[in-house]
């Protein structure tokens, strides 16, 4: 998270707060750490000390916390994600690792809310460790590009001139020369089953990564949301036009359609928002799912605050941010992931999604998303 927002330093407050209850007004430090009545933040585990005194077990100086093992871990982590950074922009102009690391991000939070679990974290860990191989290595092997394709994904992949890329052991024989080297394209399949296996050899030695972005994706387009009543009105007065994508977006394609949105103005101290409601889509939202994905088209000039909320089958009655997010003009992918890290048990299901556009003190925020804002479709990737 903290290479992801380009945070670059960690102040750690307090290392060995470690105190006894005051006697007559002044705090007391003791010496047995162990057996004395030394408060360690009953209510926080960790804070304000990450080692312990090494004198019950004879060693003069300080032994390390579980705690201090995983900071250092972090740090490592995180000069890992800095070198690859630098090594994607020597390699090309524009290459950037984010495209890949992209899918490790959004599978372990959104914003600073955390939504992951213990097994998801280690095999990202260990995707970390095999992008950040590869890069470092001879052939500077950098997955600068992920493009979503039908039913898949397309990856761009550079190699150092003089080293063979090869797909679940078949050389990839779409590429392109560019100085230093070659860009190869890798086409997935999802519903095929296929799966992101990169191998290059260097010096008799296999370098590798297996990565699993599902086993299928299924897109509802703007004519299915149409069709079935998908966007639904809550408290603002909602209507929906079909137009031509060309008309508001010169890249869509020449037959593809998007559903522009009227949002009605707001009453005072409320936001315009629309909801997301479909039996057959939203409520069979599960932990077997990867991602589900909103794309939504910003027409304006003019970027726009917003927030995904998601009402659950145990509260009917209240949504829950998910997170507050920027529409930017031009496209916007809206990503709700990692379903495995849901409380299911607890949540039971999602009846609804509601997105919020505007903001409540300055109403101008609102006026674009009124004006501008098109549903362009929404899909749901398989585990």
């Amino acid at each position: 998270m903290r290479a992801d927002y380009d945070i670059q330093g960690n102040l750690y407050w307090s290392t060995c707060s470690y105190s006894e209850p005051s006697v007559n007004g002044v705090e007391m430090y003791p010496e047995d750490f162990y057996n004395g009545n030394a408060a360690r933040c009953l209510a926080t585990n960790g804070e304000g000390f990450v080692f312990y005194p090494g004198k019950r077990y004879g060693i003069y100086g300080p032994l390390p916390s579980i705690r201090l093992e995983h900071i250092r871990d972090g740090l490592e982590e995180y000069e890992m994600i800095y070198k690859m950074k630098q090594t994607y922009a020597s390699v090309g102009e524009g290459y950037s690792e984010d495209a890949i690391m992209r899918f490790l991000y959004d599978s372990m939070y959104l914003g600073s809310k955390v939504s992951t679990t213990a097994e998801n974290f280690e095999y990202n860990r260990s995707l970390l460790l095999s992008l950040f191989e590869l890069a470092s290595s001879k052939a500077q092997v950098c997955i600068t590009n992920v493009l979503e394709s039908s039913g898949g994904y397309k990856f761009e992949v550079y190699t150092n001139e003089g080293y063979t890329l090869k797909q679940a052991g078949i050389e990839v024989t779409d590429k392109r020369a560019v100085e230093g080297g070659n860009l190869y394209t890798v086409e997935l399949k999802l519903a095929q089953g296929e799966k992101l296996d990169l191998s290059v050899e260097i010096d008799g030695n296999t370098h590798s990564i297996q990565m699993n972005f599902g086993s299928g994706a299924t897109t509802y387009d703007a004519a299915y949301a149409e069709d079935n009543g998908v966007i639904q009105t809550r408290n603002i007065q909602v209507t929906t036009e079909m137009v031509a994508a060309t008309t508001v977006n010169p890249d869509a394609a020449a037959d593809e359609q998007y559903m522009r949105l009227y949002l009605a103005e707001a009453p005072k101290n409320s936001k315009q928002d629309f909801l997301l409601v479909d039996d057959n889509v939203i409520k069979k939202l599960d932990e077997t799912v990867d991602k589900f994905v909103i794309r939504l088209y910003n027409a304006s000039t003019d970027t726009i605050e917003s927030q995904i909320m998601i009402k659950y089958g145990k509260n009917l009655k209240s949504y829950a941010t998910y997170a507050n997010i920027e529409l930017v003009p031009g496209m916007n992918v809206l990503t709700i992931s990692n379903f495995a890290g849901f409380k299911w048990k607890d949540i039971k299901y999602i009846h609804s999604l509601r997105v919020a556009v505007g903001n409540e003190v300055d109403y101008e925020q609102g006026s674009a998303a009124r004006d501008y804002l098109y549903f362009v479709d929404m899909t749901v990737y398989k585990k």
